[in-house]
């Protein structure tokens, strides 16, 4: 168990998140179960073959969800820097749920960290966040922003951490936006941390159509280079969750 966290509280967070769907899944599954008697030979082979894979599908997202957040230790963010000056700035961004504040301030007690939280109902419309943002309330001291403007001084932040929260910013114009305030606010010698789901094979194997809600790579080099950002390091945290280390790239003017 990672940071104080419950057993299985990531896996438990999805379903609370996402309850809808799974409840339809294991609806449809039930459902069509009921119905195998009724069938015979080639489409009763079928049906049978449809509702094990439906369920091996079921199955295999939740034992991934709990693997990814519960079991690979993730929430350690083993991912952030080891040390950082006295006093630093550090910023942590997220859209509508908040699990990461508590472990890096305790990671770095000598830090000035500020959380802010990006969501906005008008813009950010995906129903998962909207029961995530009814089940945790921002807590005390969490800022609310815009994606385009963080009331922070240009170069002031040592560390800015954006954890499984970009993606939520569905229009791209609106998310290079975003990562270009990140970047003016940055310092020459920050870091800024990305971490998200890919859309590649495991991902889909794992989450299946789920897995369209991830962006590719490829987008995301796009954006960071968009932004005039540069990679320092490119490395998955896990089999399903990768961290990207930006800085600003130096050959672009502040």
């Amino acid at each position: 168990m990672d940071a104080g966290r419950r057993r299985f509280e990531g896996l438990k967070n999805i379903i609370r998140f996402n309850y809808p769907f799974y409840v339809s899944a294991v609806v449809a599954i039930g459902l069509a179960a009921a119905l195998l008697p009724f069938f015979d030979g080639l489409p009763y082979a079928i049906a049978l073959s449809g509702i094990c894979l439906a369920a091996l599908q079921m199955i295999a997202s939740l034992a991934a969800s709990a693997y990814a957040y519960d079991l690979s230790g993730f929430y350690r963010l083993d991912f952030l820097p080891r040390q950082l000056p006295e006093g630093a700035r550090i910023l942590n961004l997220s859209a509508g749920f908040d699990e990461c504040s508590p472990i890096i301030a305790a990671r770095f007690p000598g830090a000035d960290l500020q959380a802010y939280d990006f969501f906005d109902a008008q813009r950010h419309t995906e129903p998962s966040i909207r029961r995530a943002r009814k089940s945790y309330p921002p807590a005390a001291g969490i800022m609310l922003m815009k994606t385009g403007r963080l009331p922070e001084a240009t170069a002031s932040a040592d560390l800015i951490c954006v954890i499984l929260a970009a993606h939520e910013i569905r229009d791209q114009g609106e998310r290079r936006a975003f990562f270009a305030e990140l970047r003016r606010v940055l310092k020459p010698d920050g870091l800024l941390l990305v971490t998200e789901h890919l859309r590649d094979a495991r991902n889909l194997l794992a989450y299946n159509v789920g897995a369209l809600h991830f962006f590719p790579a490829r987008r995301w080099l796009s954006d960071f280079k968009a932004a005039s950002l540069a990679i320092s390091r490119n490395a998955p945290v896990n089999p399903f969750i990768h961290c990207y280390s930006l800085t600003r790239d130096s050959n672009i003017p502040a």
